[in-house]
């Protein structure tokens, strides 16, 4: 499932336009991965001097996705594997889009949820919908997906 301006897409359109600038790193699911992955592209887009408010957007996105990938990923793990699950964060900057891939092991699709007003969950993919310009997700050839985010630059 996708979303561009309201529904979706299978893939980002990427092929056709030419990729400026890419940064990737992997991180173990642990409590502080979205914060570490926040932390990376705070420091990348700063050295792209990307517009701040690119870069604010990107950084609740990035924690957003990676929050929803150690999570799906720990719960699907509970106890199967003596190694700790890695998801993969990838930051591509696209003409005038930022493109926020985050892999994650599981196959199965996000799911949205009414969150309740006081719950401090729940609310990621109402947040992505609201701040990317376009988002979705793809299975990948070897297991698992990736859920993108596009950022069109200001």
């Amino acid at each position: 499932m996708t979303r561009t301006q309201g529904q979706g897409t299978q893939t980002p359109s990427l092929c056709w336009r030419p990729i400026l600038r890419i940064s990737e790193l992997s991180l173990a699911c642990l409590p502080s991965t979205p914060t570490w992955a926040r932390r990376h592209v705070a420091d990348v887009l700063g050295r792209w001097d990307l517009p701040e408010v690119v870069r604010e957007n990107a950084e609740l996105l990035t924690s957003e996705l990676m929050t929803n990938a150690i999570q799906v990923a720990q719960a699907a793990d509970r106890g199967h594997t003596a190694s700790v699950p890695v998801v993969r964060l990838r930051v591509r900057l696209v003409q005038a889009s930022l493109f926020i891939k985050v892999w994650d092991p599981i196959d199965a699709a996000p799911v949205t949820s009414d969150a309740d007003l006081l719950a401090e969950s729940g609310r990621g993919l109402v947040i992505v919908n609201a701040l990317a310009s376009a988002w979705g997700f793809y299975p990948t050839e070897d297991g698992g997906k990736v859920f993108w985010a596009e950022l069109r630059m200001p």
